[in-house]
């Protein structure tokens, strides 16, 4: 979004947790990082929630300060515990506050900041439940919420993948190719997915080339088997992969499935447990799977028998594959980026006079 707010001329700045991997990524991007300490908000009994209040209280005073010293045009948050500070900060400052929600179930902080918000982007038609229904105005009086799917981004650089590329890098002749497995284990990893492909991949390679994105500091030894690559993280590569793969297995993350679904990419897909989280991504994989897009393993059918037996079923099966890529296509939502900036854009030309967002 930054991207491509800078080709309309809006300068944006971030605002994040002090962490030093989102830390690297926003500077990577060359973006300015403004660190603001972050709590969790709980719906449940912990020990860690008082010490999270503070927490909350501590972003609270750190969001309006830096807002204070930046003057924004307005502010995007996207969810997660750290976006609703600034967000209770820039509606108490006056700054104009737009949501987006990339999940097919909103979180709590999106729901919450949706009731300050003067616009809330769905990647999700679905996710409009749970939102409110009118914004609080300063004054006191309240407005009806505006609220439009516009899908949901993905970045530049992976658009326009070349197959032979990726067979390139791989280093595997015409001759000795196989339809293409592309397994993602996310860029940090992810335990059951990794579990699942290193298990099933004698198995697997009867059928596939396999390449396996394990994620940062989740390889687990080099790879022997035949037709197998494995890699703990992919980045320049990414969109070529995509575009050579036949299917993919992994996650279920919003912006993981508008990737796939910009690529008319059937998948097979390992949702996070409920158990470790709110239960997004069972979500949107019920959204996939409903729309004919991804067949889905969830909790105890993610098993390395059922894996496998899955993705043969997709290979002896050409015409359902066809179907799968028709179905994701039409998930897919190209213009995302170019819809929230351009609504941005006319905010800021009805607005303030900034060209700071």
């Amino acid at each position: 979004m930054a991207a491509e707010l800078a080709t309309r001329g809006i300068r944006c700045e971030w605002i994040g947790r002090r962490n030093a991997a989102e830390r690297r990524w926003v500077a990577d991007a060359g973006l300015r990082f403004h660190a603001v300490p972050a709590g969790k908000l709980r719906r449940y009994f912990s020990l860690r929630t008082a010490i999270d209040l503070f927490a909350v209280v501590a972003g609270l005073v750190a969001s309006w300060w830096c807002l204070l010293r930046m003057r924004p045009a307005a502010l995007l948050v996207k969810g997660g515990f750290v976006s609703l500070p600034p967000a209770v900060a820039a509606w108490v400052l006056g700054i104009p506050v737009l949501v987006h929600e990339s999940d097919a179930s909103p979180g709590l902080a999106s729901r919450l900041a949706s009731y300050l918000a003067e616009r809330v982007l769905l990647g999700f038609a679905d996710a409009q439940h749970g939102l409110a229904r009118r914004a609080l105005q300063r004054s006191g009086r309240r407005r009806p919420l505006l609220v439009e799917v516009v899908g949901n981004p993905i970045r530049a650089e992976l658009a326009g993948g070349d197959a032979e590329a990726a067979w390139r890098w791989l280093g595997v002749p015409a001759e000795e190719r196989a339809p293409l497995l592309l397994a993602m284990g996310g860029s940090l990893g992810a335990w059951q997915v990794n579990q699942l492909v290193e298990a099933a991949v004698p198995q697997l390679t009867d059928d596939w080339y396999v390449v396996h994105q394990t994620g940062r500091g989740a390889m687990a030894g080099p790879p022997t088997a035949h037709r197998y690559r494995r890699v703990d993280f992919l980045a320049d590569g990414l969109g070529d992969l995509l575009a050579a793969a036949t299917v993919v297995v992994c996650r279920a993350g919003a912006n993981t499935l508008g990737e796939l679904a910009s690529y008319g990419l059937p998948s097979i897909l390992v949702p996070l447990p409920s158990s470790q989280s709110r239960g997004e991504q069972a979500r949107n994989a019920e959204v996939f799977a409903a729309a004919g897009a991804s067949r889905v393993l969830a909790d105890s059918d993610a098993t390395p028998m059922a894996l496998v037996a899955s993705l043969r079923d997709l290979k002896d099966n050409p015409a359902s594959l066809v179907a799968m890529r028709a179905a994701a296509r039409g998930l897919a939502t190209p213009a995302a980026a170019a819809r929230i900036a351009a609504l941005v854009e006319a905010h800021l030309a009805g607005g303030a006079a900034s060209n700071r967002w």
